[in-house]
């Protein structure tokens, strides 16, 4: 159930759903739809009153997507969630790279304009530090995820590329 759920549904129409089910078919439609029309007047309520409209909002401060996948994760079958699963782990492996380049990075020198590009003689800096590709921290998470997330995270990570 979302916050939105949360906010507008009562006892009353938490018992009403149940009893559908259990009613004769021809009665069901209209407790369906009047508990449908019960909600709305709960949703248009709630978004009459500012503060409770305030308390359900979240953070869009930095992070927030991760926050969104984790709460569409809660409400989603397991096989419909694989996808998420996969988003959440490509977002935790664009931060490790993130972190790692920020945290490796060292200000390139000042280089000579080379006259000829390939001249020998010139001297070319070069970096020697370890270089990480998305393809390394995905074998490395591989052990961690299931067959069908590690072959969804390579493919979102190729449309990323």
């Amino acid at each position: 159930m979302v916050s939105l759920d949360r906010a507008i549904n009562n006892d009353f129409l938490t018992i009403s759903k149940s009893l559908i089910p259990y009613l004769p078919l021809e009665n069901q439609k209209s407790l369906a739809i009047f508990v449908k029309t019960f909600e709305l007047m709960q949703t248009i309520n709630l978004f009459s009153k500012d503060a409770a409209v305030h308390s359900m909002s979240r953070s869009h401060e930095a992070g927030w997507e991760k926050e969104f996948l984790k709460d569409v994760r809660q409400n989603l079958s397991g096989d419909r969630g694989y996808f998420i699963d996969a988003l959440l782990k490509l977002t935790e492996v664009r931060d490790l790279i993130d972190n790692h380049a920020e945290n490796n990075y060292t200000e390139p020198t000042p280089s000579v304009v080379e006259p000829y590009p390939n001249d020998p003689t010139q001297s070319t800096p070069t970096n020697n530090g370890p270089t990480i590709t998305p393809n390394d921290v995905i074998d490395k998470l591989s052990s961690m995820l299931e067959p069908n997330q590690v072959q969804l995270l390579k493919v979102l990570s190729s449309f990323i590329k």
